[in-house]
């Protein structure tokens, strides 16, 4: 008489690591789910674009005198213009944080393989102040990182941007608890991280070829890429699904 299957008393450990199949992930995703992605890419990079055009007119308003006169601008004159053009910077992908949540909501149903809707992209709109905070946090550090040898930059959002993730899953969770819960998840390979950051970030870029529109196709990939990473990292590879329990599917 055959015995019946038995249980397998020593199960294998979660296997938590980053690995570049995150980006064909997300690729596949986006080229399936173009409207969704471009919702999303509009609500983060809209006020990016806006602060820049901005911080653009006073920058060749503050040189117009010194190029008429055919001569240098002054530093006195030019540095407090590329502060607030800084600032302004700051300000607007600060302003783009909720659009953010909603790609790291875009994240979660990929990984439980629900279908992506426009509902989920305009998830951040109900959270503001949080994804706008969340979004300070993220891009200050990245901003202040990339001046210095842009290392610290990439390390930054490579261990931070996972926060957008941390707060869908956790809708209480303060933004600066999401940005430490994100660190603490992706310390154990922060390098990886950061390379995987920078990577995501030039794939995020290459929208700005398509005459700045296809941006808003491409700069979804790199919150959903590094939420994706996020929770391969949390709850470990083939694992995500775990995460179906913490937050109810969007309703259809």
């Amino acid at each position: 008489m055959a015995l019946p299957p038995q249980q397998n008393p020593y199960p294998r450990p979660v296997q938590r690591e980053l690995k570049f199949d995150v980006i064909s992930e997300a690729f596949n995703a986006m080229t399936a789910n173009w409207k969704v992605f471009a919702l999303a890419g509009a609500i983060t990079t809209g006020p990016v674009l806006v602060m820049a055009i901005i911080g653009y007119i006073i920058m060749i308003a503050v040189m117009m005198p010194s190029i008429m006169s055919n001569n240098d601008p002054s530093p006195f004159v030019m540095l407090p213009a590329q502060l607030l053009f800084y600032v302004l910077m700051l300000v607007g992908y600060a302003m783009g944080g909720p659009g953010y949540l909603g790609c790291a909501r875009i994240a979660l149903a990929i990984r439980r393989k629900e279908p992506l809707t426009t509902d989920m992209a305009k998830i951040g709109l109900t959270r503001i102040v949080q994804g706008s905070i969340a979004g300070g946090i993220v891009y200050g550090g990245v901003m202040l990182g990339t001046m210095c040898c842009y290392v610290p930059g990439f390390l930054w959002g490579g261990l931070s941007t996972g926060a957008y993730t941390a707060m869908v899953l956790d809708e209480n969770v303060a933004p600066m608890d999401a940005a430490k819960e994100s660190m603490a998840v992706m310390k154990p390979q922060m390098w990886m991280a950061a390379l995987l950051y920078f990577v995501a970030s030039l794939i995020a870029s290459l929208g700005v070829i398509a005459c700045f529109v296809g941006i808003i196709f491409t700069m979804p990939l790199l919150a959903i890429i590094m939420g994706l990473s996020y929770m391969d990292m949390k709850f470990g590879i083939g694992q995500s699904d775990r995460a179906l329990e913490v937050v109810p599917p969007v309703s259809q």
